[in-house]
């Protein structure tokens, strides 16, 4: 029974050692210095960039009104349905389409209890003007979804 114990340990460490690395498809890499010496800014998604949490990417949903392409994508399980999961799963969004996030400032306003929320994030050197993203929450039972503007995230 050892010998077959062992022999099992073996093979996997044999397959693990064997197989290629695979890399994520979509990857975001820190800024560095260019050529010129200005700043080469990593591409989106950003939430691979370190700190923050990647989420899964989104799906398009098509066109509302004439130009606005909106998308909608999971989010992982945190908590909730409550405020403080409603405004950490817009943070993870905010986090993955907007370079600085902490540029924002995210309110998140209940709808339906905490089941349906909306999230306003304002620029915080724009305090007047009105918000810049809005985000959409739904739960689902055990994490919330989420819906927002491809203009508004891409514009972040």
């Amino acid at each position: 029974m050892v010998v077959v114990a062992l022999a099992a340990v073996a093979a996997v460490v044999a397959l693990r050692t064997s197989a290629a690395r695979v890399e994520p498809s979509e990857r975001a890499e820190v800024a560095s210095p260019g050529p010129d010496g200005g700043e080469i800014l990593p591409q989106r998604p950003f939430d691979r960039l370190p700190g923050r949490t990647p989420i899964p990417a989104p799906v398009l949903l098509g066109y509302v009104g004439q130009d606005s392409q909106f998308m909608r994508g999971r989010l992982p399980a945190i908590g909730g349905p409550d405020r403080t999961a409603a405004a950490a799963s817009g943070e993870l969004v905010l986090g993955r389409y907007c370079l600085e996030p902490a540029m924002y400032a995210l309110s998140v306003v209940p709808e339906r209890g905490w089941r349906q929320v909306t999230g306003f994030a304002f620029r915080l050197d724009r305090s007047a003007d009105p918000p810049w993203v809005i985000v959409h929450l739904v739960w689902t039972g055990r994490a919330y979804v989420w819906t927002g503007s491809l203009s508004q995230l891409y514009g972040c």
